[in-house]
């Protein structure tokens, strides 16, 4: 199993220190109690401070007062030293009816499974061809409804592999955690999957109810940007965090 050391900096002053404690160890039991047996990925998780507190080699979970300009709860780039790096915008997150905690469980489990945002699923449907879905595994379920408490806090909903798996029938296995869905690719109210469409060689966002173009990734962005932006970027592309 993969383990990974994760720095959750919290230079935001907004948020009581008793509280982003009671978060950060509540996410720590999601991980390695729920996550990483089905991901096999597991996290021990530290409180930092500011970036100078941070521990060389790890990742990073930054809190931040800011709202991002895209209205994104939360997002992913790079630290200064190459590591995936997740965003919490926590003015922005505060307003969700589960408040930034499952926004900062979202990014956490999302930055363990695809660190790079390059990881993918390819499958195949008669109708419409290839498709190669982004591996991640909150989207498709990250709505409010959706989300479930460990020890009184609020944390997001994740999807299981079986959820790619088409071949299975519906309630056969279990697709997600917090059992709501209950077929292959089934897209939550409020949730979406992405996709590359074979056949138009472009990125789709599947809603559950309709199908979106998604929006195009631009080499040289400024900033690190929602996954979005970095999906076929390679790594080496990514812009690194000043902080």
């Amino acid at each position: 199993m993969k383990h990974v050391q994760v720095d959750v900096v919290m230079p935001s002053k907004a948020i009581p220190p008793g509280e982003v404690r009671e978060v950060v160890r509540a996410i720590e039991k999601q991980v390695k109690r729920d996550f990483a047996p089905v991901w096999d990925v597991t996290a021990d998780l530290r409180i930092a401070r500011s970036a100078r507190d941070t521990h060389k080699g790890a990742w990073h979970l930054v809190l931040l007062d800011a709202a991002d300009p895209s209205d994104d709860d939360g997002y992913h780039e790079l630290t200064r030293q190459g590591m995936p790096l997740g965003r919490v915008f926590l003015k922005t997150a505060s307003h969700d009816a589960t408040g930034w905690s499952s926004t900062a469980s979202h990014e956490l489990l999302e930055m363990l499974a695809n660190p790079e945002g390059q990881r993918a699923v390819c499958l195949y449907d008669e109708d419409v061809g290839y498709r190669t879905y982004a591996h991640e595994v909150c989207d498709p379920c990250q709505d409010d409804a959706q989300c479930y408490r460990v020890d009184g806090v609020w944390v997001s909903d994740f999807i299981h592999p079986a959820w790619f798996e088409t071949w299975r029938r519906a309630r056969s296995t279990r697709f997600d955690h917090a059992k709501k869905l209950s077929r292959p690719l089934q897209i939550a109210k409020g949730g979406y999957a992405a996709f590359v469409d074979a056949r138009h060689d472009k990125w789709v966002s599947d809603y559950g109810t309709h199908l979106a173009p998604d929006l195009q990734p631009v080499l040289g962005f400024a900033r690190g940007g929602s996954r979005r932006l970095l999906r076929g970027v390679p790594r080496h592309h990514w812009k690194k965090s000043k902080q």
